[in-house]
């Protein structure tokens, strides 16, 4: 692999970690968006020069997240792993759909601190946070939907 993409993988990993991503996944994100076929676990080892169960890790983290797909290839038994098809709108979806449980839960912590007569502010606060944020990705992934079909 040439050094200037090594750099760029690197950079990738510097940069996912500064937002709370492990800075392998970083990396292997890094290499997914450079690659042209599925990249197997055995390559992806070979090419960053890091451990399989950290390479197995990441790959659960970043498959959860949107990122990434467990790909197959008929008469290989290897796992594979592509950049999600649209890794920006997946983990989009992946946030809209833990809005709903994180609501309830907060809302549970909120009636504990009111049955106890404490102050539930903080957690008030919160909801309200969560309620925006849920519009403001939602109205984000119509637009984007809007941007994908004007490109089509």
């Amino acid at each position: 692999m040439a050094d200037d993409l090594r750099k760029f993988i690197d950079k990738m990993g510097v940069f996912y970690e500064g937002l709370g991503i492990p800075y392998i996944g970083g990396r292997i994100l890094g290499l997914m968006l450079i690659s042209e076929n599925p990249v197997s676990m055995d390559e992806i080892r070979s090419l960053l020069k890091v451990s399989r169960s950290s390479i197995s890790n990441n790959m659960t983290m970043l498959t959860k997240i949107g990122c990434a797909e467990l790909v197959r290839v008929p008469g290989d038994r290897k796992e594979y792993y592509v950049l999600a098809n649209d890794p920006g709108e997946q983990s989009l979806y992946v946030k809209l759909a833990s809005y709903g449980p994180l609501t309830e839960l907060v809302e549970e912590g909120v009636l504990q601190l009111k049955k106890m007569n404490a102050p539930a502010n903080k957690l008030e606060n919160f909801i309200s946070w969560i309620k925006l944020e849920r519009k403001f990705m939602e109205q984000m992934l119509k637009e984007w939907k809007t941007v994908k079909k004007k490109k089509r």
